[in-house]
């Protein structure tokens, strides 16, 4: 007979307990396939509960497909039940350990500043979303996103960066990931995709992985190569034109006149222009959006919230040329927005209440400031010893070093003293392209300035030799 007892002071139904128990009995082989299970009026009086509880139980486990009922018979376990063997709890408590980030500091670039994040506001503003609007828009799935909020961002568009553009062009996805699955489907696999080189590699990946044909382009002092991009045969290019990644590189008007040239010479060109970080410039006007010159209709306009709120947040949107809108509304009407309803209520009346610019104006000035104190921590540190480059614009700027050391001998050196940094040839696609010098790729947005004093004193110890 199945002998159980009940845990009475766990929350959790006399049924389900039991249901469990032989659910696991039947797993472990311990109940063995085609046994008979004790009727329930036995089982019942050998536990002392209720036939019903035993009942509930057994109908648990013949919906699961764990038992099955012969008329006027009784309750059988199944055969032919082979289940998985289970890895050993050894293996995960492995991976988990793995998992662990062992630097006490990391300049890695894709992070923003998380105590100075608008929680309260945010979370005010949540509350009110689902109390007031979410009734009237909990049923909204326009593809495109909702449009409120895309006038929204039309708005901002046009404050910040110059960009005339109306809601019917703008689609809000989950990230760039999302919308550069979009891109490829709209545009088709069979076009020829370029990506910058060094770049965020995580792009070039994605085309790949959505099996678009891709490849990559090297670049000069004005960014993307002109001579690379005509060799290259490809018909749709993706850059950074405001602030470059890593390199930080500012595309002049003259270039960008270049690529929309090249770009309007034939109907299935297209340029993809990532402003990935461009709200933080800290010197001078901020620079234009390629998208303003673009008399052609040939720039899709790609951002997202990632650098001015969260990476977390994982709301982003693009501009489709209007010659592209028709070519959507048509071939993604099965579609449905990736982003919540409740996120994008929430962001809309966030900007809507000025909150956006003002979160935006102030976190420009913590940035700022940080910046200003990691460069001036890492001079006297190091002082003709090392150049800084990029440093006017986004959340990241690179250090060139004056040594005979190795990038990597720096980087490893770093990683002594539980400090992680980047060297500029991690971000290259093709290895052959990367000069044989140390560059190191410093972000700095997550971190408090007693950290960042810290880590640079530190990152002294380590590289010692250097200023000898």
């Amino acid at each position: 007979m199945i002998t159980f007892y009940f845990d009475k002071s766990k929350d959790i139904p006399l049924y389900e307990q039991l249901y469990t128990y032989l659910k696991k009995s039947i797993e472990k082989n311990e109940l063995h396939p085609q046994e008979k299970l004790p009727s329930k009026r036995k089982l019942a009086q050998h536990l002392k509960i209720s036939q019903t509880t035993v009942e509930t139980a057994y109908m648990q486990l013949l919906a699961e497909g764990y038992i099955k009922s012969v008329p006027r018979v009784g309750y059988f376990v199944l055969d032919n039940l082979n289940f998985p063997k289970k890895r050993k709890n050894k293996i995960k408590q492995k991976i988990i350990a793995k998992s662990k980030n062992k630097f006490k500091f990391d300049f890695k670039t894709n992070m923003v500043d998380a105590k100075n994040f608008p929680y309260q506001k945010f979370a005010k503003i949540k509350r009110e979303i689902i109390l007031d609007k979410l009734e009237r828009n909990i049923n909204e799935i326009d593809f495109f996103g909702l449009f409120s909020l895309r006038e929204k961002i039309a708005d901002i568009l046009f404050a910040y960066r110059g960009i005339e553009a109306i809601p019917e062009q703008i689609v809000v996805g989950s990230g760039s990931e999302h919308l550069i699955s979009l891109l490829v489907i709209l545009l088709g696999r069979d076009n020829s995709f370029l990506t910058e080189d060094p770049a965020y590699i995580k792009n070039y990946l994605l085309y790949k992985e959505y099996g678009a044909k891709v490849s990559a382009c090297g670049l000069d002092e004005k960014g993307i190569s002109m001579d690379g991009l005509k060799k290259s045969q490809a018909n749709i290019v993706h850059i950074t034109p405001s602030h470059q990644f890593p390199s930080g590189i500012i595309t002049p008007v003259s270039r960008r006149i270049e690529l929309l040239n090249w770009a309007n010479e034939e109907n299935n060109r297209f340029i993809i222009e990532d402003d990935y970080d461009s709200e933080f410039r800290f010197s001078g006007n901020p620079i234009p959006a390629l998208k303003v010159l673009d008399e052609y209709d040939k720039v899709i306009y790609m951002n997202s919230f990632s650098k001015s709120l969260s990476p977390s947040f994982r709301v982003s949107f693009m501009v489709l040329p209007r010659k592209l809108v028709k070519r959507y509304r048509e071939s993604f009407s099965y579609f449905s927005c990736s982003v919540p309803i409740t996120t994008q209520l929430s962001l809309e009346r966030f900007i809507a209440n000025n909150e956006f610019e003002k979160h935006l104006n102030r976190m420009k000035n913590i940035y700022k400031t940080k910046r200003d104190v990691l460069i001036e921590e890492l001079e006297k540190a190091f002082g003709s010893n090392i150049e800084i480059l990029g440093y006017d614009a986004g959340l990241h700027f690179l250090v060139r070093f004056k040594t005979d050391f190795s990038e990597n001998l720096l980087i490893e050196l770093a990683k002594i003293k539980l400090v992680r940094v980047y060297g500029l040839n991690e971000f290259f696609i093709n290895k052959n392209r990367y000069k044989d010098e140390p560059v190191l790729v410093f972000g700095y947005s997550h971190l408090e300035l007693d950290e960042l004093k810290e880590a640079v004193k530190l990152l002294k110890f380590a590289w010692s030799e250097i200023n000898r």
